[in-house]
Formats: structure tokens, sequence, C-alpha cells
């Protein structure tokens, strides 16, 4: 029977196993291709599992199958499309296990990367996962980038999770960004594509803060990236805890929920990125539904004006945006705040300056 499958196409095969499949669960291409390279002394399942064990030490272990079939596929020097995953079909079990390895070692060194130069301290902070995929394929390509190549990946991943470039990842793209990997790691281009412009300021305003929702994770680790502290205490904000997207309850607004609510403003406002921040649940207790000119002068009264404007400035609050909650100026706010998030993403993805400058 395996032979018999492997000279179907993948469409054929699932349509082989809708049939035979009594349990009506959903089959994944990783299911499809484990059942298409079988064989006794080779299981895909193992091999991916282990591949997935490998990262736990980074916290990347949760990447999902599709996502490791994709690298594997790349490092079988095809590319990242379904069709690509299906060309595995054509290796032998032992070519299968040269790759496989050779696919762990790649998304191992990405990891390390994500989690050591990004800060990242798990999988689920990605704003998308294909991130992951394009850079384990550079990483088994490269055992040590420059000093330049990891400076231009790290502009790389600022770019694409803000500009949303894996939103619709098409063929065409995918092949595209697989091109330039090659070239990128052969040294024949110095900056990786996607070209694509960053959003605006605009965008800071119109975008609701959703968990999970890619603009949301950027905006949360550009946050992290500035070491926040609670306005409260001072104290240092558990970004790792945060990041780590097992809740939302570090992420709260500048400008209280209920406030907003009594002054007419609609959910897509009162949510915009621009009105979220990292404050611990107790500090948010403590605001409650407070007008800010209340919560901050209280704030001012217990620290002084200037340590709390230090507080907030952590957390990319600029003093035109914390003058205007003063006096709870609310489109000023946003307005003033969406600005300096917008400069400070841009800053990230400009080949002129280093991404450790402050």
């Amino acid at each position: 029977m395996t032979a018999d499958i492997k000279d179907m196409d993948i469409d054929e095969v699932a349509r082989v196993f809708e049939r035979i499949n009594s349990t009506a669960t959903t089959l994944t291409i990783a299911d499809l291709i484990r059942a298409a390279t079988w064989t006794r002394d080779f299981d895909l399942a193992d091999l991916l599992e282990d591949a997935s064990l490998s990262l736990a030490p980074k916290r990347f272990d949760t990447v999902e199958p599709p996502t490791l079939l994709r690298i594997i596929a790349a490092a079988a020097e095809h590319g990242y499309d379904r069709e690509d995953i299906d060309k595995l079909r054509r290796h032998s079990s032992a070519e299968l296990r040269v790759v496989i390895k050779k696919a762990s070692e790649g998304a191992r060194r990405a990891a390390d990367f994500l989690a050591t130069d990004l800060g990242l301290p798990s999988a689920a902070a990605l704003p998308y996962q294909n991130q992951f995929t394009v850079l384990a394929d550079l990483f088994h390509r490269v055992d040590k980038p420059t000093s330049s190549q990891i400076t231009a990946l790290e502009r790389w991943f600022w770019r694409t999770s803000f500009a949303g470039y894996f939103s619709g990842w098409s063929g065409r793209q995918m092949i595209a960004t697989r091109d330039a990997i090659r070239a990128f790691a052969a040294g024949d281009i110095a900056e990786l594509p996607p070209a694509t412009g960053m959003p605006g300021a605009d965008a800071w305003k119109r975008t609701r803060f959703r968990q999970g929702a890619a603009f949301s994770k950027a905006h949360a680790l550009l946050l992290a990236r500035e070491r926040p502290v609670d306005l409260r205490s001072g104290r240092p904000i558990d970004v790792g805890k945060a990041l780590s997207w097992s809740n939302d309850k570090e992420y709260h607004h500048f400008f209280p929920q209920a406030y907003l609510k009594k002054q007419g403003y609609g959910d897509a406002v009162i949510n915009s990125v621009a009105n979220i921040i990292m404050l611990t649940s107790i500090t948010n207790i403590h605001i409650s539904d407070q007008r800010p000119s209340e919560y901050l002068q209280d704030l001012i009264d217990m620290h002084g004006e200037a340590t709390i404007r230090a507080n907030c400035a952590a957390s990319l609050v600029p003093p035109a945006a914390f003058d205007a909650a003063l006096v709870n100026d609310y489109d000023t706010f946003l307005t003033e705040r969406a600005a300096l998030l917008c400069k400070r993403a841009r800053d990230l993805t400009d080949t002129t300056r280093s991404t450790t400058d402050p």
C-alpha cells in the first residue's frame, strides 16, 4: 500500500484516508506525509517528535508540525509550500533522516537566535510561525552568521512582524523568500527582502489589541524590549510571563475601559493598541475605572512626578502623551503615543542604525 500511496498526489492521498478514517479525526498534512513515507524502520511522527523535543530548552517545542515540515522540505532543497512538502515522499528513509537532522539543527539555532538576540521567551511570542520556518532554513545553511547578518535578520524580523508580510504568504512569496534566503546565506545579498513599507502611526491607533493577533504580539515584543516597570511599584514587569500569552492579565489600558465607555468611546477605539501597556494586575485593580488625571496624580503624590514620568517612559508613553493623560485628553494621548510606537518600530528596521541602538 505504501508504494501505491507514493505514486499518488497529496490530494489523492487525502481522499484515501478520508474514506478509511472511521474516527472522523481531521487529517493534517503531517499525517498524510507520515503515512506516505512510513516503513517498518521509519516513522516520520517519531522524528518530528524528536525534532520538537530538541527545541524544548528554549521553549520552542510548541512549534506546529506543519511548520516543522516546511523546515524539513526547505532543508531537502525544495521550498515551503504544500507541494514542496509533498516532495518529501520522493526521498528514501535514509535521505529523510539526514534531511531531518539538518532541519533540526537549523531549528535549534533559530530558537537560540530568537531567544538570545530578540528576547522571545517561547514560540508563543512569535507573531508568525512562518518566521521560524524561514529562520530555521537560514540557520541550517549558515553555522555562524556574521554580526552584520545577525543585525540584518533582526531588522527582517521586526519588519515582517509589523508589516504583516506573513499574513498572506502566497506561493510566489514563498519562492521569493526561499531564493532570498539562499542568496543571503551565500553572501550575495546583505539584506533580506521583503522591502515592504512599515505601517504608519495610524496603524497603532486603528488596530485593536487582541490576544494572539500578530500585530498585538509585535507590539508586546516592542514594549518588552524597553524593559517596562510597573507604574505604581516601579518594579520590572515579568515580560516572560506576558509574552507567554497564557492569558492577557499583564496587558492593561492606560486610559481605563470603564472610564472611556462613560465618555462615549466605542470598543474599537478603547482597545486600540496605542492604549495598551504592560501592567501588574494589582496596579490595574488600584487604578480601576479612575480618570487618568486622578490615578496619575495619586502616583505622583506617592513617588514624585519625575519618577512616574520615567515609569511611563519605560512603557513608551512619551511626555506629550503623559501631559494629555493628565487632562484626560484621550484623542491626543493616542496620537502622541502612536507616533512614538511607530518611530521605535521603524528605528528597529532602519538599515542605517544598529538594532541595539537606544
